[in-house]
């Protein structure tokens, strides 16, 4: 496997966004027996020069995909293999896709007036990635991961349900952070956060260990991001991503190959082993809101089924258990130790 800098060049790692793109990059080559996966970029503004920049495979190997992004609707091409628009959270967007002969995306054109490189990056580079993940025998979900005396553990359910809070008191109490919000996991059982930060709300940073270490400017945002959520009454909602080395956490290492412990994180649900459907069932209905948000043109049906029957293999030969979300960690450490 390359390393970051054979990947991607020293030279690329600045900038919050682009340290994300890259280690998304490093990520799938874990998944991949392909030379590189790279993907190209350019177009952005120039306040955002210092976040996105190009950044390339090795000279001897093509790049799979670039992601070119216009500054205006007059710059998208009139002809291209798929088109696609629509709004995110009431921000409109548009892209076009080139295919080459095998079907694969190739060049993708990217509009949106507003939060461009963050719309980019949830609508053009993550289903791309979901993509590649899926094909190399792997799957990608929401959810947070942590490796606590030989086992890695993945947390899953729907936004607010707890995950990152456990995460943490679970770091606190020693044990190894894999990742948190969008999860990579390969069909050996090796486990990446694909975006390395730590996705903080109040609620989950207010009573731990780390609130100390945030930055007042930090901690100054997430009252005020509680703030716009109460008055919006949670129509709107915002979050801190923080990188784990601001918390004085290193990063994991992937974690051991093998099988791990799901916990599924359900409102008041009692504590219970339940089948591994149920996982399954449940990315199967984040995925297909996800695809119909962004109309599954780079992760069609094809590759989210893919991705449902690897997660199902891991799953299969993995313990899986429902706790309630207002679990504490010393609940799952103990399920941990007799599973």
């Amino acid at each position: 496997m390359l390393s970051l800098e054979q990947c991607c060049g020293s030279d690329f790692l600045t900038g919050k966004w682009i340290q994300k793109a890259v280690l998304v990059a490093k990520t799938c080559y874990q998944f991949s027996d392909q030379p590189s996966v790279a993907v190209a970029i350019s177009g952005l503004p120039q306040s955002y020069a210092r976040q996105w920049k190009i950044f390339e495979a090795p000279a001897y190997t093509k790049i799979p995909l670039e992601i070119i992004f216009c500054k205006d609707l007059s710059r998208m091409p009139k002809t291209a293999t798929r088109c696609l628009s629509g709004n995110y959270k009431s921000l409109p967007w548009k892209l076009t896709v080139s295919e080459n002969s095998q079907g694969e995306p190739e060049r993708i054109f990217f509009y949106a007036p507003y939060f461009m490189s963050f719309l980019g990056l949830r609508i053009a580079l993550l289903p791309y990635l979901k993509r590649r993940i899926a094909a190399a025998g792997g799957f990608s979900m929401l959810g947070a991961a942590f490796h606590y005396r030989r086992k890695n553990v993945i947390l899953c359910g729907g936004p607010g349900a707890g995950k990152t809070r456990l995460l943490l008191e679970a770091v606190a109490r020693g044990a190894e952070f894999l990742g948190d919000n969008e999860l990579a996991v390969s069909g050996e059982g090796k486990i990446w956060g694909l975006f390395r930060d730590i996705e903080l709300r109040f609620a989950t940073a207010r009573d731990t260990i780390f609130w100390q270490k945030l930055r007042g400017r930090q901690q100054w945002h997430l009252r005020f991001y509680r703030w716009i959520s109460s008055v919006s009454g949670h129509k709107i909602s915002f979050n801190v991503l923080i990188h784990p080395r601001e918390l004085g956490i290193d990063e994991g290492t992937g974690g051991p190959e093998g099988k791990a412990v799901f916990v599924y994180l359900n409102g008041d649900g009692p504590k219970m082993n339940i089948p591994a459907e149920t996982i399954v069932q449940g990315l199967a209905d984040y995925e297909r809101g996800y695809r119909k948000m962004f109309g599954g043109l780079i992760y069609p049906e094809s590759f989210f089924q893919m991705a449902a029957r690897n997660l199902a293999a891991f799953a299969n030969r993995s313990g899986c258990w429902q706790l309630p979300s207002k679990s504490t960690v010393d609940e799952i450490f103990e399920i941990i130790s007799r599973d």
